[in-house]
């Protein structure tokens, strides 16, 4: 056992007993790969920013330890031995005997993340320890030393990840992390003393973490499990400032039984490289970050802009949104007042994707001037948006914990109305440069009509007992009918979720055993037909989103014309002029669909 200057230390708790997880941890449950590397990833790319790093290198390093070497284990066993199992239930106790299990090995592998960023000061440290601190300077970071690190504990099966790194102003400073459970213990004074569930590597017992104490408790050495790691290329030199994660005991964020060590690497690389890849293309391409995966037993695979290409073409079925998006890079770029844009025209479906600080953030935002419903009057395209300044500090503020999502109601009310003027600014400035739909090409007489789709149950009783065309709601013949018409339709018919056509004549449809029939004459030799779900309660309302929750269309079938599903929302049709076509749609009809033709 190495003799370093600290313990891993279970403080006093003066609150109740807790469990083995925390609402930081429960954020990022279980093994999902993907939140768990891309918080990794982020924090190491925001220090290298912040570091003025002009490539940001990222590394990856799986290596194998006996029980003896690894940093504070021993007193992690110690405490885990205090903890009474028959008081685990449910997913305590599910951790408690996962950890047992485990702590049966002789070895451990340990997965290092090292960056070349700014490193660990005793800030950065005070924040990584505690609960949520966020101590990055720049506050348009993508991640946060804080919260967003409990993802990583997830990937560990004895929930224990170590902390080691070297700043300019602080020098060398290392600590260590477990989430365990509450025990019991004997105190100085032979009385039972509750000790939280927490530990933390410190060189003293129950000062707080805290800067006023950090020259106190902080160790400022570096462990040996780390020599290999930080030794730049084995020549015993060693960068100037870095940072290291070290997650012990290793679970490859799977379940997966593995044959052998090459097959284990493959997977975690490719599940590396993949997360990156669609995460962080817009760095890797503008040659700004290097990322690379190795192990003991496996040589160093690297991900750069030289490989990025090949490697997004080889994974198309993993990284089908990310191949549009990178290829978007490498067309019309514009440079704004407030966001960088880049612009890809002739799509088969309109994609808007938002970035921040490089990192991909989301395509589904539901706010104007940010979702691609805004430009729905234009012509198919590819967007990606890149905020500046003031607008980039506003997403910042509207993203979730996990930076996936885009949300106003995380804003205040006056900062919801800066975002507004923003993004109506950016709006306009985009819809300059697009091209609209040519309507003319598509002069067709349009027949509405509704089916209450909201009740499966009650159809299905309908239809069965019934066994009748359902009814439609048509207006003036070879006319769309007025807004008052439609309104007062849908008042008559008692439907506040309806399905509805237009720009198509003829249209008549059947429900039956889950499968919409649908027949129309085809107005024209070749039309696209898309299928939109209605954002509103009744027939009057003019927003449609496209098909994303409620609605998937998994099949389409049709005679007397040729037809190819383009999208999940969109269908292709070709056939001579004023042959009938039938449709038949199969799946989730629960909700409102719109169909249209341009």
């Amino acid at each position: 056992m190495e003799n370093l200057e600290g313990k891993l230390f279970f403080n006093s708790s003066s609150g109740g007993e807790e469990g083995f997880t925390n609402a930081s941890t429960s954020q990022t449950d279980d093994k999902k790969n993907r939140h768990i590397i891309r918080e990794l990833v982020q924090n190491s790319w925001d220090s290298a920013v912040e570091a003025k790093q002009e490539v940001a290198e990222i590394s990856f390093f799986v290596k194998e330890f006996n029980k003896s070497d690894i940093v504070g284990l021993e007193d992690y066993e110690a405490k885990f031995s205090r903890i009474e199992k028959t008081k685990q239930k449910g997913k305590n106790k599910d951790f408690y005997e996962q950890i047992e299990n485990e702590l049966k090995k002789e070895c451990f592998e340990v997965l290092f993340v090292k960056d070349n960023g700014v490193g660990f000061d005793k800030k950065k440290m005070i924040a990584v320890l505690g609960n949520g601190c966020n101590e990055k300077k720049d506050e348009n970071a993508s991640g946060s030393y804080g919260n967003g690190h409990f993802s990583a504990f997830n990937a560990s099966n004895l929930r224990y990840v170590l902390y080691y790194g070297k700043s300019k102003q602080d020098g060398e400073i290392f600590s260590a992390h477990a989430i365990l459970a509450s025990s019991k213990e004997e105190n100085e004074n032979g009385k039972p003393e509750l000790k939280s569930a927490n530990g933390f590597f410190l060189k003293k017992e129950n000062l707080p973490i805290i800067e006023e104490y950090s020259e106190e408790i902080f160790v400022k050495n570096m462990p040996k499990m780390f020599e290999s790691v930080v030794n730049v290329g084995g020549d015993g030199k060693y960068d100037e400032t870095l940072a290291v994660v070290g997650i012990v005991d290793f679970n490859y964020f799977s379940e997966y039984e593995f044959k052998n060590e090459k097959e284990k690497f493959e997977y975690l690389k490719n599940t590396i490289f993949c997360i990156c890849a669609s995460n962080f293309f817009i760095p890797i391409t503008e040659k700004r970050l290097i990322v690379s995966v190795e192990s003991d037993s496996q040589e160093k695979q690297i991900l750069n802009s030289t490989h990025l290409h090949s490697f997004i073409q080889k994974n198309q079925n993993e990284l089908q949104n990310t191949s549009l998006y990178y290829q978007t890079l490498f067309h019309e770029k514009i440079s704004l007042n407030n966001a960088d844009i880049w612009l890809k025209k002739d799509t088969n479906e309109t994609k808007v994707a938002i970035f921040r600080n490089s990192m991909f953030i989301t395509d589904s935002c539901r706010i104007g001037g940010l979702t691609k419903n805004t430009y729905s009057e234009f012509k198919p395209f590819c967007l990606l948006i890149l905020p500046k300044k003031n607008l980039e500090t506003l997403i910042k503020k509207a993203e979730g914990n996990l930076h996936n999502d885009i949300q106003k109601s995380r804003l205040s009310k006056a900062d919801q109305k800066s975002l507004e003027k923003e993004l109506e600014t950016l709006q306009k400035e985009i819809k300059s440069r697009l091209d609209k739909n040519d309507l003319e090409k598509f002069d067709l007489k349009i027949d509405g009509f509704s089916i209450d789709l909201n009740n499966k149950h009650k159809q299905n009783k309908t239809i069965k007992e019934t066994k009748e065309k359902i009814p439609t709601i048509t207006g003036s013949e070879g006319n769309e009918m007025s807004l008052e018409q439609r309104q007062e339709s849908g008042k008559n018919s008692g439907k506040k979720r309806a399905l509805k056509a237009s720009n198509l004549t003829n249209f008549s449809s059947f429900l039956k055993n889950g499968t919409l029939q649908i027949c129309f004459v085809m107005p024209k030799e070749c039309l696209i037909l898309r299928l939109l779900a209605q954002d509103g309660t009744d027939l009057s309302c003019d927003r449609y989103t496209h098909l994303e929750d409620g609605v998937e269309v998994k099949k389409f079938k049709s005679t007397n014309c040729d037809c190819e599903q383009i999208d999940k929302n969109t269908l292709k049709i070709k056939a001579p002029k004023d042959i009938e076509v039938t449709l038949e749609l199969f799946g989730n009809f629960g909700g409102c669909i719109d169909f249209r033709c341009d």
